[in-house]
């Protein structure tokens, strides 16, 4: 699901640069943007449901589960506020393809985390650990 919202994504970072604005009207530029942050969202939906179902299934013990979640919707509280943070910096709409940017490149490190994590995982439970 992550794979499939960075793909999505990648029209929406298309429609907000300079280089589509020299080429692109502004509704086209604005249609691929909101065209691909919307189809991005189904992705969003199931990268947040497969996070969250292996959350409960692989915090042991079904004690500490509640804290490690705690401490997941901690980090996610951070990570919005700072992004909310660098749109106030950021504020003029020349610089909204820069946020567009760090967007994409967020995206991309978290599907490379969970992919590396499902890897590894999964080369343990070949290995018998």
């Amino acid at each position: 699901f992550i794979w499939w919202q960075l793909i999505c994504l990648i029209p929406s970072l298309f429609g907000v640069t300079d280089w589509a604005k020299a080429i692109l009207t502004p509704s086209m530029g604005a249609l691929w943007l909101v065209a691909g942050v919307g189809v991005s969202r189904l992705g969003l939906w199931g990268f947040d449901l497969s996070v969250s179902q292996m959350m409960q299934e692989l915090v042991e013990p079904a004690s500490v589960r509640g804290d490690v979640v705690g401490v997941h919707k901690s980090l996610e509280a951070g990570f919005a506020t700072a992004a909310a943070l660098l749109g106030i910096l950021l504020s003029r709409p020349s610089q909204f393809q820069f946020l567009a940017l760090l967007s994409w490149v967020s995206v991309c490190g978290a599907a490379m985390l969970h992919t590396s994590t499902l890897v590894r995982r999964s080369g343990a439970r070949g290995a018998g650990i």
